[in-house]
């Protein structure tokens, strides 16, 4: 069963290190297959896997790069049929035999069209990791600007079952594990910049027919604040970028945006919205979500 890695990197020092724990730590190395957006300076270097067959790098000088739902989008491009997709950033840590466990979770969930996805644990590059407590999952957090509806992550509560996936209803960009279908049936919008990438994400996976499930276990770290790297944003400016990525947005969870960045033909938004407990013109909560303990949050992710 081969496994295609999408990996949008911009500037990022982790790169290299994330993907010498991702092939170390894999059960099954050789059926993994990279595409990596590698959008970087002079200073920065592949070199390591230059040659290697599985990797497929997008040679990208940072200042041609257009975001990281481009990226995404650009990576999905050179997807060639592989059993499984796996999205993640460039600044990860994994857990011996993380892509069989995958893999088995995927199979175990309740659903023809599964879709693994969560708010990872932290990781520090100095090797400290949050090993504690219970799995992570993705939830609402509120309203942001524009209207578009901003998630975060959260312990699962003291006593969910966790001898299968656990149901779920939101996806996450820095984590997603789903059949290889999800590239040809939920391609990314190269036009969308920063936030309303994770609503539209899970808005068009659902309506496809997917459904949404969290890990039972902590299979991966990711590294949040990164407060000494660069973000796209501080190179090239995020107003003019950010307010046409919102208009995408908004149409999309009105129903009004069509074609192959549109909601699903399985079902309808306004039927996610119901499943959410969210409504989004009139953005309220239909349903009140139950507190629970905050994970660290990435004020601004990059991918």
């Amino acid at each position: 069963m081969t496994v295609f890695v999408s990996i949008a990197s911009y500037r990022d020092p982790e790169l290299l290190p994330t993907l010498r724990d991702c092939l170390a730590t894999a059960a099954r190395p050789d059926r993994l297959r990279f595409g990596i957006c590698w959008q970087h300076d002079e200073t920065d270097s592949l070199a390591e896997f230059a040659g290697d067959p599985r990797f497929d790098v997008i040679d990208v000088d940072y200042r041609d790069s257009l975001g990281a739902c481009w990226a995404r989008a650009e990576i999905m491009g050179r997807y060639a049929g592989e059993d499984y997709f796996l999205q993640l950033d460039s600044h990860h840590r994994f857990v011996p035999g993380w892509d069989e466990k995958l893999i088995g979770h995927l199979h175990a969930a309740d659903s023809v069209k599964p879709v693994l996805s969560t708010y990872l644990p932290d990781y520090q590059p100095d090797g400290e990791r949050d090993v504690g407590g219970q799995p992570s999952s993705v939830v609402f957090h509120r309203y942001g600007p524009g209207g578009v509806p901003l998630l975060c992550g959260s312990r699962m509560p003291e006593g969910t079952p966790l001898d299968r996936p656990v149901p779920g209803k939101f996806l996450s960009g820095h984590f997603l594990f789903a059949p290889g279908s999800f590239v040809t049936e939920v391609p990314y919008d190269p036009e969308l910049y920063f936030h309303g990438e994770e609503i539209t994400l899970s808005v068009r996976a659902w309506t496809h027919g997917y459904d949404i499930f969290m890990p039972p276990e902590n299979l991966m770290w990711h590294y949040y604040k990164r407060a000494t790297s660069s973000r796209h944003w501080n190179d090239h400016g995020w107003e003019e970028r950010d307010r046409a990525s919102k208009r995408r947005v908004r149409r999309l969870l009105r129903g009004l945006e069509t074609g192959p960045f549109g909601a699903g033909p399985v079902r309808t938004v306004a039927e996610y919205e119901e499943f959410a407990g969210l409504a989004f013109a009139s953005q309220t909560i239909r349903r009140t979500p139950v507190p629970r303990p905050a994970l660290p949050q990435p004020a601004l992710r990059s991918g």
